[in-house]
């Protein structure tokens, strides 16, 4: 459940050690489970946590007239959601790029902004990423300095994640790769 996040180095040292004798298989599995799930009931993990601000660059992310597309990454930052804000930045390839995408979207907690990728089909795929960083310096990245995000999250290794990375590194700030 997302309100039993925690950073790893806020979570008791007892936990961390009940957790691995538990996965080495050295405690009991009724006493451990037992244990655990009152352990997580007493404490809580979200106390002095501070909300902050997210970008996070996915090219898989449900498009308005295809909801299914990427459901998972959607329930995932929607938890996340409930923490930290969170601004989902979508390419959307050129071919498929509809006007009414432009604006920006809000799907329950999260702010989504879809842009136009603008990169050669069908050849030279290992140019995306800097087809894919042009898109974005163009047409997205002044909201997203805008928004002065904490951190970078980057969803796909390639090309989201090194354009996730430049973008970071741009930025100061830390990036997380899925």
């Amino acid at each position: 459940s997302p309100r039993h996040l925690r950073a790893f180095w806020q979570i008791p040292l007892y936990v961390k050690r009940s957790v691995v004798r538990h996965v080495a298989g050295l405690a009991k599995p009724r006493e451990s489970m037992q244990w655990w799930s009152a352990t997580l009931r007493s404490t809580d993990f979200t106390e002095g946590l501070m909300r902050r601000r997210v970008v996070v660059l996915t090219n898989l992310f449900p498009f308005p007239e295809d909801r299914t597309r990427g459901i998972f990454n959607l329930q995932q930052f929607e938890s996340l959601a409930e923490h930290h804000d969170l601004l989902v930045v979508v390419p959307v390839p050129f071919m498929q790029w509809k006007p009414h995408y432009a604006s920006v979207r809000s799907m329950g907690r999260l702010k989504v902004r879809y842009f136009r990728f603008f990169y050669p089909p069908g050849f030279a795929r290992s140019l995306h990423e800097g087809f894919l960083w042009r898109s974005l310096r163009l047409q997205s990245f002044t909201e997203i300095k805008l928004f002065s995000p904490h951190c970078m999250v980057g969803c796909w290794l390639y090309p989201d994640g090194v354009t996730a990375a430049r973008i970071a590194r741009v930025l100061g700030i830390p990036l997380v790769l899925k």
